[in-house]
């Protein structure tokens, strides 16, 4: 009788090993796993522009006429007719930019890439005040990666932001915007805003980057 139980416990055992063993294999771990997307030596993603790139320039000679998506980023009204407009944009590397997740088992995957990336600097006459404005915009296309989302009852802090810096590299501006990219989110992205005018004719690079941390858990 004693062998028998002993024998029970031994298969009850064995049982625990294998359960434990599948729930810590990956394909389980895939399905409920929890991890972090922050900056860090094996995470860390930023872009910027070559510094020999030369900007794409655009100068407008009369008020111009603009989509209204583009009014929009520049903060205007929808029949706003802009004046003085000039704008300067450079392709941005690493193309793509690639943030990652790193699941508490050690794992790290894919959480979205950025791709198409441009940064665009306008300078212009606010129709609405009539005095110098400028604006910075980086878009984007965003692809989840559909591995990971955030964890909206965890205390996140993670923000997307956008350095403006002169040409040898000093720093001019900062922007910052809060984000959370989901499983599915496929589609056109954007992060910008108005600076000071004066800084349009230095502004000649600039540094985007993830910052802070974000808890995740699988899609």
């Amino acid at each position: 009788m004693y062998e028998d139980k002993g024998h029970d416990l031994q298969e009850l055992r064995s049982r625990v090993e294998r359960l434990e063993a599948t729930l810590a294999g990956p394909t389980c771990m895939g399905r409920h796993g929890t991890g972090i997307a922050q900056v860090g030596e094996k995470y860390y993603s930023a872009a910027s522009i070559s510094a020999d790139t030369k900007p794409m320039t655009r100068h407008a000679d009369e008020p111009s006429r603009v989509p209204p998506l583009f009014k929009a980023m520049l903060g205007l009204p929808l029949h706003a007719q802009i004046a003085s407009a000039q704008s300067k944009s450079w392709a941005v590397i690493p193309e793509p930019l690639i943030e990652n997740v790193v699941w508490h088992d050690g794992r790290i995957e894919e959480y979205f890439r950025l791709q198409n990336q441009l940064i665009t600097f306008t300078q212009f006459t606010d129709p609405t005040t009539g005095m110098p404005a400028a604006v910075a915009n980086y878009t984007a296309t965003v692809v989840a990666s559909g591995r990971a989302k955030p964890d909206f009852g965890a205390s996140n802090s993670m923000v997307f932001v956008l350095d403006l810096q002169n040409a040898q590299g000093g720093f001019l501006y900062e922007i910052r915007s809060i984000f959370a990219i989901g499983c599915y989110d496929n589609g056109p992205f954007a992060v910008g805003g108005r600076f000071y005018p004066t800084l349009y004719d230095v502004a000649d690079r600039f540094h985007f980057y993830f910052s802070g941390v974000i808890r995740l858990v699988n899609c």
